[in-house]
């Protein structure tokens, strides 16, 4: 990876319209869920992530309402972008159902003494974020356009040890989310 930049509020869409690749990838997005023509631009407070790899691939991470977790990205060779949406899974089911999984994978890891994916892969999530965060703030002033932020503690490369983590089985049933106590 090479800079992490974070973008709030109307320039959010202003870099948009200057790289026209996200903008087609966003409005695939769009389109495949049937929404309104401006539906992502009527968003209160627009956030976006911008992440550039060292191999000059470039990702753009949107914080938008109604389409859940997807991720739309150019293939080579093919016409139209690939698109795939956990919308709707996992949940809503059981107190914290976001990390159901997670009792699977540690239980894996302590019979197997593997861990479930690499630590070059945790490693790179959890630096975006905190480029991200760091990118607004600079001497204790905020700005909405942040900075682009050098990431070369995160040259690194990995491959992947195996697929999506999430659960792929058959749905759990629905339990409502309940704070506190059954009686």
């Amino acid at each position: 990876m090479e800079t992490v930049q974070s973008i709030h509020g109307p320039d959010t869409w202003k870099w948009t319209e200057q790289n026209p690749w996200a903008g087609r990838l966003l409005e695939s997005i769009r389109t495949s869920f049937n929404l309104k023509p401006g539906h992502f631009q009527s968003t209160r407070q627009p956030r976006l992530t911008v992440v550039e790899y060292r191999d000059k691939t470039k990702a753009a991470i949107y914080s938008a309402r109604d389409v859940g977790w997807t991720y739309a990205g150019d293939i080579e060779r093919r016409r139209d972008p690939a698109i795939v949406s956990m919308l709707g899974w996992p949940g809503p089911y059981a107190q914290y159902h976001a990390a159901n999984a997670f009792v699977h994978w540690i239980v894996e890891m302590t019979l197997t003494r593997k861990e479930p994916c690499n630590a070059e892969r945790l490693l790179l999530s959890t630096g975006i974020v905190s480029f991200n965060m760091e990118s607004n703030w600079q001497n204790g002033r905020y700005s909405a356009v942040g900075r682009r932020l050098n990431t070369r503690f995160l040259d690194m490369t990995y491959r992947a040890t195996r697929g999506p983590m999430f659960n792929t089985g058959p749905r759990p049933p629905v339990v409502p989310y309940i704070r506190g106590f059954e009686k």
